[in-house]
C-alpha cells in the first residue's frame, strides 16, 4: 500500500491527503505517538532510532516532534509561524477581532457539540469538543449562533477554491482537569489560536516545549508538530482557531496554476521562504 500510495500521490493532490493509504509511515507515526501520549517516552525514542536506523526509511523525518503523515521533506518545518508575513494577517484578525468574539462566544456555553468528542479518534472521553464555522467551502449554519462574528469572518474573502488542505473556522475546548492526546496533523496547513475563556491553567505542548496561552494574545504553528493541550485551569478552554495552508504550499500551487504534480516538484525542489521564527 505504501509503494501505491508513492505512485499515485505524486499525481493527484487528493490521494496525497489520503493518510491511510500511506500504510508503514502512517503506522509509524501513531505508535511514536502513541507512545508519547501512554508516557512511555522511551519506548518511542526506541521506535525512532528503529526507524532512522533501517537501511529502507519510509519517510525522511527529521523531528521526533515532528512525525506528520503527508511528510514533504523539502518545505519548511518550524514549530511557530505568528511572524511570517503570510500568517501575522491572520494573528492580526483575531487580535483585532477578539472582544467581538469572545462576547459572541457566551451564546455557545449551552450548544450541543459540547456533548460531543471533536476527534473520536484522538479522545473519547467528551474532554474535547468542536464547534466549526467553515466546511465544503462556505460558512455553516453555526453562523446562526454567532452572526457578527461570521459577518468579521466573511471579510477574509475565503471560497472553496481555496481548500487546498483543511482549512478551518472554528471553536476548539478543552474541559478543565483534562487533556487532549498529543498528535502529529497535517505538514501542510498552519493553525492560528486565540485563546478566549479559560485561559488560566491552560497550556500547549509542542516541540518538548510548554507555552502557557494567554487571553487575548493569538499565537501560530505547523499542524505537523505533535501537540496537545492540557487544561490545569478550573474552566474549559475556549480557543478560535483559524487553520490555512503552509505560506510554502500556497506559493508553489498558485506558481503551477493549480496543477499538482508541478506543485509537488516544486515543493521538493528548493522553495524557502525567510525563517525559522521564534517561538512565543
Amino acid at each position: 500500500r505504501t509503494k501505491a500510495y508513492a505512485q499515485k500521490a505524486a499525481l493527484d493532490s487528493e490521494h496525497f491527503g489520503q493518510s491511510y493509504m500511506n500504510c508503514a509511515p502512517t503506522h509509524l507515526s501513531y505508535a511514536i505517538d502513541h507512545f508519547f501520549v501512554a508516557g512511555a517516552s522511551d519506548r518511542a525514542q526506541e521506535t525512532w532510532v528503529l526507524m532512522r536506523s533501517h537501511r529502507w526509511q519510509p519517510v525522511d523525518w527529521q523531528s521526533i516532534h515532528n512525525t506528520a503523515i503527508g511528510y514533504l521533506p523539502g518545505i519548511a518545518h518550524w514549530p511557530w509561524w505568528q511572524a511570517h508575513p503570510a500568517v501575522k494577517p491572520y494573528i492580526d484578525f483575531l487580535e483585532r477581532h477578539f472582544n467581538l468574539i469572545a462576547k459572541e462566544r457566551r451564546a455557545l456555553d449551552w450548544h450541543a457539540n459540547l456533548q460531543e468528542d471533536a476527534f473520536p479518534a484522538t479522545s473519547n472521553d467528551k474532554s474535547w469538543h468542536k464547534i466549526e464555522f467553515w466546511q465544503a467551502g462556505a460558512l455553516t449554519d453555526e453562523c446562526d449562533w454567532t452572526p457578527l462574528t461570521c459577518d468579521a469572518l466573511s471579510t477574509l474573502g475565503w471560497g472553496a477554491a481555496g481548500d487546498i488542505v483543511t482549512r478551518k473556522l472554528a471553536w476548539s475546548i478543552v474541559e478543565p482537569g483534562t487533556r487532549f492526546a498529543g498528535h502529529s496533523g497535517q505538514s501542510l496547513r498552519i493553525n492560528i489560536q486565540v485563546c478566549v475563556h479559560g485561559c488560566e491553567g491552560a497550556e500547549l505542548h509542542i516541540d518538548g516545549t510548554v507555552v502557557q496561552y494567554e487571553r487575548g494574545r493569538a499565537i501560530a504553528w505547523q499542524d505537523g508538530w505533535r501537540h496537545e493541550v492540557r487544561n490545569r485551569g478550573m474552566q474549559p478552554r475556549w480557543v478560535f482557531m483559524i487553520s490555512i495552508p503552509h505560506p510554502e504550499y500556497q506559493l508553489a500551487w498558485d506558481a503551477s496554476g493549480a496543477q499538482w504534480p508541478d506543485t509537488l516538484q516544486r515543493l521538493n525542489g528548493t522553495w524557502r521562504l525567510a525563517g525559522p521564527y521564534d517561538r512565543v
